[in-house]
């Protein structure tokens, strides 16, 4: 009898280890109820909206407020979601307040900030390395220094001596600035920032002219173009930085006769192989260029700062090694006056500029005609229709159906492309849209690494294109083929715009018009 029992016990233990525990497992869950991955997706979602908030906690700290000296003005800092309520609200500020930028991801979304210099830095210095993703706002019409961004990638050019480079463009914008203001400068004058990586060599440089500021960055922008379009053209290179086309007169016979005595000087045989050195490969068409970014001079630029990175990247904006200015520590004021760090981010700022010194007016430098281009007249008339009445947005244009159409164009291929801002120009019929998320050009037939692309829809001809902000393609006025919209959204029919439009004048200066109106912001 004990034989049996033994026996029917290990069959019981076989069955059980087999089966028998499901079993049993299965009637409990029947009973009470199988909530277990219930709860475990509902503690996985709390412990990820955990980790949010603690990310958006390292980013954006609880300071304690800044204890305020006497001489210390009344401490500002908001931040808005656009570009233009910070700019609103600067108009409502008694105190001198500064706009700048900061990444919140790296699909190039931005919040925007309005602040106290000091009570900006007290901020900035306390967040981590990492966390500092912020740009100046350099505000559109604003006196400026002159300003520069030079980079190559180390990968095709891999026998560049980027230091050298540096100080012979130093050289040679200073002997232009003699020529063409009578301004004495130097390397003690410029403030030399460097942002190198392994892959890209890159620096930031700030120029201090004695005495003397540009009238704002447009004009900076004129005088770097013209620099440098005199520069390719000595060197030989038949490429017309002013927009020229291919096939049009033959610039470098015609700028050779236009200079002077002095520019002849700086271009002497021996400072001229020197200057070679400044041509590198940059991987587009046309394989050479110099290594100045000559696309950083629009308006509303957003301009790293010192000690601030690209979001998601290690290459913070740190003083070269080479660096040769040195702040003043005279007649400054405030609770931060001493501090050498913050003196220099103050020198730092391209839009941070008095206009005094010494008691005496600083000179207002301007470049408006010194790039000569046969396309002033196409540009006057650009002006004068951004000048013409317009509306713009961010969410619904006057044509809906349109809206609809433009995001469909937007999704193609899995890409969500988003609509961040509409211009709609009446007098030409020329809707024109602001495109985020989606970066592609059939230009260069792949996305742009940060410059935008907008799409315009020409209710006229009822067709739309695709043009973008890359300062190759307005180099090269580049639009894409034009396709047509569908005629039953198009509120304009053939016969209606021959009633208001008796003729079929291009409109490109309107299209012009509209990138010129758009305030961009575009990461450096």
């Amino acid at each position: 009898m004990r034989l049996l029992n033994n026996v029917r016990f290990t069959i019981s233990v076989n069955e059980y280890s087999s089966g028998t525990m499901a079993n049993c497992q299965a009637k409990v869950k029947a009973f009470y109820g199988d909530n277990s991955k219930c709860i475990y997706k509902d503690w996985e979602r709390k412990r990820i909206k955990l980790e949010k908030v603690a990310t958006e906690f390292r980013r954006h700290p609880i300071i304690p407020r800044r204890k305020l000296r006497i001489d210390d003005p009344l401490p500002v800092f908001e931040t808005f979601p656009r570009q233009q309520m910070a700019f609103d609200y600067v108009r409502t500020c008694h105190q001198d307040v500064h706009v700048f930028a900061r990444e919140k991801d790296s699909h190039g979304k931005r919040l925007y900030i309005v602040a106290t210099l000091p009570e900006f830095w007290y901020r900035y210095t306390r967040e981590r390395p990492e966390d500092k993703n912020y740009y100046e706002v350099i505000p559109e019409g604003a006196a400026c220094r002159l300003y520069f961004d030079l980079e190559f990638k180390t990968e095709l050019n891999p026998e560049k001596n980027g230091s050298k480079m540096v100080d012979t463009f130093i050289e040679y914008v200073c002997l232009q600035l003699k020529d063409m203001y009578d301004l004495n400068c130097d390397r003690r004058t410029v403030i030399d920032l460097d942002s190198s990586t392994n892959s890209k060599f890159s620096r930031h440089l700030i120029f201090h002219l004695p005495g003397a500021v540009f009238k704002d960055n447009i004009h900076a922008g004129n005088f770097v173009r013209h620099i440098c379009s005199q520069l390719e053209t000595k060197l030989g290179d038949k490429y017309d930085i002013c927009n020229e086309q291919p096939g049009e007169k033959d610039t470098a016979v015609q700028t050779e006769k236009e200079l002077t005595y002095e520019v002849k000087s700086i271009f002497s045989s021996v400072f001229l192989e020197k200057l070679r050195e400044l041509m590198i490969k940059d991987g587009k068409p046309g394989g050479f260029g110099i290594f100045c970014d000559q696309g950083v001079y629009t308006k509303n630029r957003n301009f790293r700062i010192l000690n601030s990175t690209k979001i998601g990247k290690n290459s913070p904006l740190l003083v070269s090694s080479e660096n040769a200015f040195k702040p003043s520590f005279k007649d400054r004021k405030g609770s931060f006056s001493k501090d050498h760090e913050y003196l220099l981010f103050l020198d730092s700022l391209v839009s941070n500029v008095s206009m005094q010194t010494g008691g005496k007016d600083v000179k207002v430098l301007t470049c408006g005609s010194c790039v000569k281009s046969p396309k002033k007249s196409s540009q006057k008339e650009a002006r004068d229709a951004s000048s013409s009445p317009s509306q713009s947005g961010y969410e619904h244009s006057p044509y809906p159906d349109i809206d609809l159409f433009v995001s469909s164009i937007i999704n193609k291929g899995g890409v969500q492309g988003e609509i961040r801002r509409w211009v709609f120009f009446p007098q030409g019929k020329l809707l024109t849209y602001d495109i985020l998320k989606n970066r592609w050009c059939e230009n260069i037939g792949r996305p742009h690494k940060s410059n935008h692309i907008m799409i315009v829809v020409d209710l006229r001809h009822g067709v739309h294109y695709q043009k973008c902000h890359d300062p190759d393609c307005k180099r090269t006025d580049y639009r894409s083929p034009e396709r047509p919209i569908p005629d039953e959204i198009n509120p304009l029919s053939r016969t209606q715009y021959e009633e208001f439009f008796g003729s079929e004048d291009d409109d490109q200066e309107l299209c012009n018009a509209a990138a010129d109106f758009e305030k961009r912001n575009v990461t450096i």
